[in-house]
Protein backbone atom coordinates (compact mmCIF):
# COMPACT_ATOMS: atom_id res chain seq x y z
CA UNK A 1 0.00 0.00 0.00
CA UNK A 2 1.24 3.61 -0.88
CA UNK A 3 1.96 6.32 1.83
CA UNK A 4 -1.46 8.81 1.50
CA UNK A 5 1.02 11.00 -0.30
CA UNK A 6 1.20 8.95 -3.12
CA UNK A 7 -2.96 8.28 -2.88
CA UNK A 8 -3.61 11.78 -3.51
CA UNK A 9 -1.55 12.72 -6.28
CA UNK A 10 -1.07 12.21 -10.10
CA UNK A 11 1.59 8.80 -10.76
CA UNK A 12 4.14 10.71 -12.40
CA UNK A 13 6.40 11.41 -10.05
CA UNK A 14 6.43 7.90 -8.29
CA UNK A 15 7.18 6.49 -12.08
CA UNK A 16 9.72 9.26 -12.55
CA UNK A 17 11.80 8.19 -9.61
CA UNK A 18 10.82 4.58 -9.95
CA UNK A 19 11.78 4.47 -13.30
CA UNK A 20 15.49 5.86 -12.87
CA UNK A 21 15.55 3.74 -9.97
CA UNK A 22 14.57 0.55 -12.29
CA UNK A 23 17.48 1.63 -14.79
CA UNK A 24 20.17 1.61 -12.18
CA UNK A 25 19.05 -2.09 -11.38
CA UNK A 26 19.30 -3.22 -14.80
CA UNK A 27 22.54 -1.43 -15.79
CA UNK A 28 24.63 -3.15 -13.17
CA UNK A 29 27.71 -1.69 -14.66
CA UNK A 30 26.86 1.82 -14.52
CA UNK A 31 25.46 1.75 -11.29
CA UNK A 32 28.89 -0.12 -9.90
CA UNK A 33 31.23 2.55 -11.57
CA UNK A 34 29.19 5.89 -9.95
CA UNK A 35 28.61 4.04 -6.41
CA UNK A 36 32.56 3.68 -5.99
CA UNK A 37 32.68 7.24 -7.29
CA UNK A 38 30.26 8.33 -5.20
CA UNK A 39 31.20 5.99 -1.80
CA UNK A 40 34.11 8.41 -1.72
CA UNK A 41 32.22 11.16 -0.63
CA UNK A 42 28.56 9.86 0.22
CA UNK A 43 29.31 7.00 2.30
CA UNK A 44 27.07 8.14 5.26
CA UNK A 45 23.53 8.56 2.90
CA UNK A 46 24.37 5.80 0.47
CA UNK A 47 24.69 2.92 3.83
CA UNK A 48 20.67 3.84 4.26
CA UNK A 49 19.44 2.81 0.99
CA UNK A 50 20.29 0.15 -1.58
CA UNK A 51 22.93 0.57 -4.18
CA UNK A 52 20.33 1.11 -6.77
CA UNK A 53 18.44 3.29 -4.67
CA UNK A 54 21.22 5.32 -3.75
CA UNK A 55 22.50 5.86 -6.85
CA UNK A 56 19.33 6.84 -8.10
CA UNK A 57 18.66 9.37 -5.96
CA UNK A 58 21.68 11.12 -6.25
CA UNK A 59 21.44 10.71 -10.25
CA UNK A 60 18.00 12.54 -9.55
CA UNK A 61 19.11 14.89 -7.80
CA UNK A 62 21.04 16.27 -10.69
CA UNK A 63 18.51 15.37 -13.72
CA UNK A 64 16.31 17.29 -12.23
CA UNK A 65 18.03 20.32 -12.25
CA UNK A 66 18.84 19.97 -15.60
CA UNK A 67 15.56 19.84 -16.93
CA UNK A 68 14.56 22.65 -14.77
CA UNK A 69 17.49 24.60 -16.97
CA UNK A 70 16.11 23.41 -19.85
CA UNK A 71 13.56 25.85 -19.55
CA UNK A 72 15.65 28.59 -21.17
CA UNK A 73 14.59 26.53 -24.71
CA UNK A 74 11.28 27.43 -24.56
CA UNK A 75 11.78 30.56 -23.00
CA UNK A 76 14.10 31.88 -25.99
CA UNK A 77 11.72 30.49 -28.28
CA UNK A 78 8.64 32.59 -26.55
CA UNK A 79 10.75 35.81 -26.41
CA UNK A 80 11.88 35.78 -30.09
CA UNK A 81 8.17 34.61 -31.54
CA UNK A 82 6.29 37.21 -29.74
CA UNK A 83 8.99 39.94 -29.27
CA UNK A 84 12.90 39.86 -30.58
CA UNK A 85 15.95 37.70 -30.39
CA UNK A 86 17.12 40.88 -27.68
CA UNK A 87 14.17 40.07 -25.56
CA UNK A 88 14.25 36.61 -25.85
CA UNK A 89 18.17 36.40 -24.78
CA UNK A 90 17.10 38.55 -22.04
CA UNK A 91 14.67 36.20 -20.57
CA UNK A 92 16.53 32.89 -20.67
CA UNK A 93 19.34 35.23 -19.01
CA UNK A 94 17.02 36.12 -16.37
CA UNK A 95 15.67 32.16 -15.68
CA UNK A 96 19.49 31.39 -14.94
CA UNK A 97 19.12 33.16 -11.71
CA UNK A 98 16.21 32.41 -10.40
CA UNK A 99 17.21 30.66 -6.66
CA UNK A 100 14.41 28.29 -6.77
CA UNK A 101 16.77 26.09 -9.69
CA UNK A 102 18.80 25.59 -7.01
CA UNK A 103 17.29 25.59 -4.06
CA UNK A 104 14.68 22.80 -4.98
CA UNK A 105 16.60 20.49 -6.66
CA UNK A 106 15.14 17.16 -5.52
CA UNK A 107 11.68 18.42 -5.58
CA UNK A 108 9.82 17.71 -9.28
CA UNK A 109 8.04 20.75 -9.22
CA UNK A 110 11.46 22.33 -10.73
CA UNK A 111 10.42 20.14 -14.10
CA UNK A 112 7.11 22.08 -14.29
CA UNK A 113 8.53 25.68 -15.60
CA UNK A 114 9.25 23.47 -18.69
CA UNK A 115 6.42 21.85 -19.36
CA UNK A 116 4.25 25.08 -18.97
CA UNK A 117 6.27 27.47 -21.04
CA UNK A 118 6.80 24.52 -23.62
CA UNK A 119 3.01 24.23 -23.23
CA UNK A 120 2.40 28.06 -24.06
CA UNK A 121 5.00 28.40 -26.91
CA UNK A 122 3.40 25.79 -28.85
CA UNK A 123 -0.50 26.89 -28.18
CA UNK A 124 0.58 30.15 -29.13
CA UNK A 125 2.55 29.21 -31.95
CA UNK A 126 -0.28 27.46 -33.17
CA UNK A 127 -2.91 30.18 -32.85
CA UNK A 128 -0.20 32.40 -34.47
CA UNK A 129 0.33 30.52 -37.43
CA UNK A 130 -3.35 28.44 -37.29
CA UNK A 131 -1.46 25.05 -38.03
CA UNK A 132 -3.32 22.41 -35.72
CA UNK A 133 -0.44 20.38 -35.27
CA UNK A 134 0.87 22.57 -32.73
CA UNK A 135 -1.99 22.93 -30.24
CA UNK A 136 -1.70 18.63 -30.58
CA UNK A 137 1.77 18.67 -29.21
CA UNK A 138 0.82 21.69 -26.78
CA UNK A 139 -2.53 19.20 -25.67
CA UNK A 140 -0.45 16.49 -25.27
CA UNK A 141 2.01 18.19 -22.90
CA UNK A 142 -0.62 19.31 -21.27
CA UNK A 143 -1.61 15.90 -20.83
CA UNK A 144 1.33 14.59 -19.26
CA UNK A 145 2.04 17.61 -16.94
CA UNK A 146 -1.20 16.38 -15.05
CA UNK A 147 -0.27 13.11 -15.01
CA UNK A 148 3.03 15.01 -13.07
CA UNK A 149 0.66 17.26 -11.14
CA UNK A 150 -2.50 18.56 -10.79
CA UNK A 151 -0.87 22.40 -10.70
CA UNK A 152 -0.15 22.48 -14.44
CA UNK A 153 -4.05 22.93 -15.09
CA UNK A 154 -3.91 26.55 -14.22
CA UNK A 155 -2.40 26.43 -17.70
CA UNK A 156 -5.45 25.16 -19.27
CA UNK A 157 -7.11 28.49 -17.53
CA UNK A 158 -4.26 30.76 -19.43
CA UNK A 159 -5.25 28.78 -22.32
CA UNK A 160 -8.85 29.54 -22.52
CA UNK A 161 -8.35 32.77 -21.71
CA UNK A 162 -5.61 33.27 -24.81
CA UNK A 163 -8.54 31.55 -27.20
CA UNK A 164 -11.44 33.77 -26.48
CA UNK A 165 -8.74 36.89 -26.76
CA UNK A 166 -7.73 35.72 -30.10
CA UNK A 167 -11.41 34.24 -31.29
CA UNK A 168 -13.14 38.20 -30.28
CA UNK A 169 -9.99 40.01 -31.76
CA UNK A 170 -10.66 38.74 -34.78
CA UNK A 171 -14.12 39.99 -35.19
Amino acid sequence: KFPIHAQTHPPGPIIFFWSINFLFEKTYFLTETFYKILSYNFKPFLLKFTKFQAIGAVFSSFLIPFLSCLSIVPIYYLGKEFYDKKIAIICASFYVFIPAVALMSPFMDLTYPLLSTTIIYFFLTGLKTNKLSYSLVASMLLALGVFFTFKILMIFLFIITMLAIFLFREK
